[in-house]
């Protein structure tokens, strides 16, 4: 049968192959330094002689450390990879893009068999979960997955070992070549320096201009309010003048020809005859400054003509002075409108110059091998090339510097006359327009310079981070002897506390738990009638703090991962809060702060007194909210407010009460049902902004609220900052007090209370409670939305 011959069967198609099915497994591995055992078995089908902290069947000496993990491998039965006494992460070099669903480490797939079943990132990102370095909750790579957030995690853990571990680091390539033979020399350095963002760099270069540019209108703003009073002044002053010598020359021509006419007879007469000679000689002396000796009839002639070119010539001034004033003052309308333009091309100009600073950011293709790049060398092109970025500011702060010396100038002789029509200095004000804009083209051309825009200097930054976030040798051994020993080459470290060692007592209740914390406190605080309020359980806003504790760890103190339960810990990251990234946060800085546990209680730089279960004090040294002990002691740094749900609670609620004393109002609970935040919220409209889709608009960790369509507004600082909230306007404070739900003490409402009394109550109404909840997150635009959606919240998202 021929084999297109229809009528031939047809042929079954093969079976599609199974998917291999997603199981949960046990994974286990010995945290000791020198021991690389591991084993996966599939979930709670481990030998009992396996769990978290049990001793290590291998080396005898290492504690189990457990993770549940998923994995695409089928097991057709529970598989052990064990190696004898090895390095961690089984002597390998860890590094971005590695994947333990894939057997791929050291950026190659790995087939042999002592690393079968291994899961080496799991293994690093748990460690990295006990030294406090890595926080899902703000963001997290898959586990098992080696990308940003776990990259991001490496560096800023060796950022500490080498600023306050005493660990040295280098950029010695031969710290990622082979293994050497023998046990490692101890105490060596770790792969690692500080690296330098170029695009972050610019771009806050860049920032600058605005504000240079603002300070600049500014001046001229003042310089032309200034110029127009002189222009008025000056005109005015020297019409008063030439009117004055217009009428003293009328008035002296009477004189003269009157004293001309007159024939003085007796002694008398001819006494005031020359007195009148003599006042007339006077004046005009005075108009013209220009006769000397005693004024006699004989040259009041002379006098007159003289007096007259004087007149002659200030008429000439005049309008010399008028036309001068005139067109300086036009000159000075067209320099501040140009000044707008160049403003608005400015703004435009910054805007596309952070696009070009940051274009190359953008980029995401793949990087170079490896096997190409030379750290040394690329440090000597970053030292090269990053000066020349920053040089790019000097031109306007320049500018600034001649704008400045002009405005002193004019300062100086602010009190010229109205001859002196141009102030010192004139010539460089007028030319400064050109100028600016000569500048500000010549500083976009050399921004836009493609040897210095094109993607080089990003993907050399890039490639950067990605090698120094390189687990080398000495790291792990690091991160193994902090995890196993709670020290390192001598030092208490800390670790962050999980499963035993966590005391969740004292808060079964949370509710009772804040009472409890509030009455044995019972802090005073400022209020509006004046005094102070003893805080009890009976007068403190039990919901309100309850959204806080809801809002920032699902109140709770501790969450389970991958098998382990770990006290909740939230990282902020320099250039965002919420997760690092290669775009935004500084690699000089990296983590900023922690926030941790029931509370998010945030520790940033700075020292912490706390009290221990003994009722001892002792004191630790905070960096980017990791303890460090502040004395050499044997016990590793373990903060009660930390440690302890009730002492985190404790501390929580004094950070929410005390920023009372901030308050701009100080406005106490003014609802009827007092302390009754939920019923209360309802009365107030507070709506969040939602997308096409009605979905509700996130920026950041904050939901965003529409403003036209939310009865509060905000109120600023000086410096802009969003800083507190007020009721939009008198008539919706008026509604509320009117419906008799709410009332202010001292204030007795009618209809013919005016505006201006009700005024200054807008200012945080219905209480300041809410003022608090603002600044426990701080301040500023994410602070307001914070202290929005507590509202929001208590009245039912409704």
């Amino acid at each position: 049968m021929p084999p297109n011959d229809p009528k031939a069967p047809k042929k079954k198609p093969a079976p599609a192959k199974p998917k291999p099915k997603k199981e949960t497994y046990d994974y286990f591995y010995c945290t000791n330094q020198k021991c690389s055992f591991h084993a996966m078995f599939l979930l709670k089908d481990a030998p009992k002689n396996l769990s978290e902290n049990a001793t290590c069947p291998t080396c005898k000496t290492g504690k189990i450390a457990l993770i549940q993990t998923d994995s695409m491998t089928a097991l057709t039965t529970s598989s052990v990879g064990v190696v004898p006494p090895s390095e961690p992460y089984g002597g390998l070099i860890l590094t971005f893009g590695d994947n333990d669903d894939k057997s791929t480490w050291e950026e190659a797939s790995q087939s042999a068999p002592q690393h079968t079943s291994a899961r080496y990132v799991c293994e690093l990102q748990r460690d990295l979960l006990r030294l406090g370095f890595l926080s899902p909750e703000r963001g997290a790579d898959p586990w098992g997955q080696f990308g940003t957030p776990t990259m991001f995690a490496v560096l800023d853990l060796k950022r500490h070992l080498t600023l306050f571990l005493g660990v040295k680091g280098s950029d010695d390539p031969t710290l990622l070549g082979p293994a050497l033979a023998g046990p490692p020399a101890p105490g060596g350095p770790i792969y690692f320096r500080s690296l330098r963002n170029p695009a972050l760099f610019l771009r806050k270069d860049v920032e600058k201009w605005g504000p240079w540019f603002d300070g600049l209108l500014r001046t001229f703003d003042a310089w032309q309010k200034v110029w127009g009073v002189r222009r008025i002044r000056g005109l005015i002053d020297s019409k008063g003048a030439f009117d004055e010598a217009d009428n003293a020359l009328v008035e002296f021509s009477k004189s003269a020809k009157a004293l001309a006419g007159e024939k003085p007879k007796t002694a008398d007469e001819r006494a005031k005859h020359d007195a009148a000679v003599q006042a007339l000689a006077g004046s005009v002396w005075r108009l013209g400054k220009s006769i000397d000796g005693t004024a006699t009839p004989e040259k009041l002639p002379t006098a007159l003509a003289q007096v007259t070119q004087r007149i002659a010539q200030l008429r000439q001034t005049a309008r010399a002075a008028r036309k001068a004033l005139e067109s300086n003052g036009e000159t000075f309308a067209q320099m501040h409108e140009r000044l707008k333009t160049l403003k608005a091309d400015l703004d435009d100009r910054i805007e596309r110059t952070k696009a070009s600073a940051l274009k190359s950011s953008t980029y995401q293709g793949p990087l170079p091998d490896y096997k190409d790049y030379n750290a040394a060398d690329a440090q000597k092109t970053m030292a090269k090339t990053l000066p020349q970025w920053f040089a790019r500011g000097s031109s306007l702060v320049r500018l600034e510097a001649s704008v400045e010396e002009v405005a002193a100038r004019w300062k100086v002789d602010s009190l010229h006359s109205p001859e002196s029509i141009e102030p010192p200095g004139w010539d460089d004000f007028t030319r400064l327009p050109i100028a600016i804009d000569g500048r500000l083209q010549e500083y976009h051309a050399r921004i836009a310079d493609p040897d210095l825009d094109g993607n080089a200097l990003w993907i050399n930054y890039r490639r950067e981070l990605r090698d120094f976030a390189r687990v080398d040798r000495e790291t792990a051994r690091c991160i193994r002897e902090m995890v196993f020993t709670g020290t390192l080459r001598g030092k208490a470290v800390f670790l962050r506390p999980m499963n035993d060692e966590i005391d969740t007592s004292g808060v079964a209740n949370l509710d009772e738990a804040v009472k409890e914390i509030v009455d044995d406190w019972r802090h005073q605080i400022p209020v509006s009638t004046g005094g102070k309020l003893t805080l009890t359980r009976d007068n403190f806003p039990i919901a309100v703090y309850r959204f806080i504790l809801g809002h920032e760890s699902g109140a709770a103190h501790a969450k389970d991962y991958k098998g382990t339960s770990f006290v909740i810990l939230g990282i902020d990251w320099s250039g965002g809060p919420v997760s690092p990234s290669e775009h935004t946060t500084d690699p000089v800085k990296l983590s900023t702060s922690r926030g941790w546990g029931l509370t998010q209680m945030t520790l940033f730089e700075k020292r912490l007194e706390d009290t221990q279960p003994d009722g001892s004090n002792r004191s630790y040294n905070i960096h980017g909210g990791i303890p460090y002990n502040a004395e050499k002691e044997p016990d590793r740094p373990s903060p009660s407010s930390i440690r302890s749900a009730k002492e985190n609670l404790r501390a929580g609620v004094r950070l929410f009460v005390q920023s009372s004393d901030a308050s701009l109002a100080k406005r106490n609970c003014t609802f009827k049902d007092k302390f009754n935040c939920k019923d209360c919220a309802k009365h107030f409209k507070v709506t969040p902004l939602r997308d096409e889709k009605n979905k509700v608009v996130r920026k950041g960790a904050s939901i965003v609220f529409d403003d036209d369509a939310t009865e509060f507004a905000r109120i600023r600082n000086d410096n802009g900052v969003s800083w507190s909230y007020e009721i939009k306007d008198v008539e919706m404070l008026r509604a509320h007090l009117s419906d008799g739900d709410f009332s202010i003490p001292g204030l007795t409402l009618d209809e013919d209370t005016p505006d201006a009394v009700l005024e200054p109550h807008r200012i945080e109404f219905p209480c300041s409670w809410y003022f608090n909840v603002f600044h426990y997150a701080g301040a500023g635009e994410q602070a307001y939305f914070y202290a929005m959606e507590a509202i929001w919240t208590l009245k039912g998202k409704s």
